[in-house]
């Protein structure tokens, strides 16, 4: 089923999406392939989007199908597509033409580059730009990656863990994770969480609970959250104040 995220050598890029608690997401696409294929005729460069939701729990909801002209762009409410959503989406733009990579030593597939614009009532935004291809294959190997979080009773925080498998029914492809508190010597404070992912799955955790009481044993310090596991992509973290303002970012 996972040949599904592939077609001729153009590969799904996975973005996290949240349409609740007054957030929504906005996918923005641009079809750039006639500026990489300067020698092909806009009838090979124009292209057709497809977009695969996948539910938390790693379900694949739908996909949806757009063309967009050489050299325009897309831009794609999530949120009138599927309402209340918190999951992963997995987008591949794939030109007419399905042009190979011109550089004959590099036969890697292509990731779809888009960004996610993300808005808080109508007001405040933010953006994220990150490539998360999927993978084809599992990989017991452990992925580890560190944040820097500053606690603060007016701002919560938390981090979006995504499994990078969609579709693979292996069971290996699932996650492990644990998540982590470290001090700025990279020693282990805490142990947060242990969870498992579905392949595809994603999770957003609320840490501002757990960390209520780090804080008041290290007050106001700054501290490390450490995520490792297997099967996943580099996390996010969000912020939020209770202002409205927010940011979301990679680690």
């Amino acid at each position: 089923m996972q040949d599904e995220l592939i077609i001729d050598g153009y590969i799904s890029t996975n973005h996290w999406v949240i349409n609740e608690n007054g957030f929504k997401s906005i996918i923005n696409v641009f079809n750039y392939y006639g500026y990489a294929f300067k020698n092909h005729n806009k009838d090979e460069t124009d292209a057709v989007v497809y977009i695969d939701f996948f539910d938390s729990k790693g379900d694949h909801l739908s996909q949806k199908k757009y063309e967009v002209h050489t050299g325009k762009s897309i831009h794609i409410d999530t949120y009138k597509i599927v309402p209340n959503f918190k999951g992963l989406v997995s987008v591949k733009m794939i030109p007419n033409g399905k042009m190979k990579r011109l550089s004959p030593s590099n036969q890697s597939p292509i990731s779809t580059s888009y960004f996610m614009l993300y808005e808080r009532y109508n007001k405040f935004r933010d953006f994220s730009h990150e490539l998360y291809p999927i993978r084809k294959k599992y990989s017991l190997k452990q992925s580890e990656w560190m944040t820097l979080v500053y606690l603060d009773e007016d701002l919560e925080t938390g981090c979006i863990i995504m499994n990078n498998c969609p579709l693979n029914e292996d069971k290996n492809a699932q996650s492990d994770v644990k998540i982590s508190i470290l001090d700025k010597n990279f020693q282990q404070i805490s142990k947060i969480q242990d969870l498992k992912l579905n392949s595809g799955g994603s999770k957003l955790i609320n840490l501002s609970e757990k960390l209520k009481k780090i804080r008041s044993e290290i007050g106001n310090k700054s501290i490390i959250i450490s995520v490792n596991g297997t099967n996943i992509e580099q996390p996010m973290s969000i912020n939020y104040h209770k202002t409205g303002d927010f940011n979301i970012h990679h680690f």
